[in-house]
């Protein structure tokens, strides 16, 4: 029960964050764009900096 009470506070504080965020930008006259990981890419780095990865994961999030 604590796991997913952490869980949740994680989340909501995250959301929050973007919404906070997404507003100074707007009031700011600033774009801002939002992505996110989608559950489904399971795809694990090779090494610390392993290019393959992160063009995979640039990819998804475009």
């Amino acid at each position: 029960m604590a796991n997913r009470a952490f869980e949740m506070l994680i989340r909501s504080q995250s959301l929050g964050n973007i919404e906070s965020i997404l507003t100074l930008a707007n009031r700011d006259q600033f774009q801002a764009n939002i992505t996110y990981i989608p559950k489904e890419f399971q795809r694990k780095p090779q090494e610390p900096f392993d290019p393959e990865y992160m063009t995979e994961l640039f990819a998804i999030g475009y």
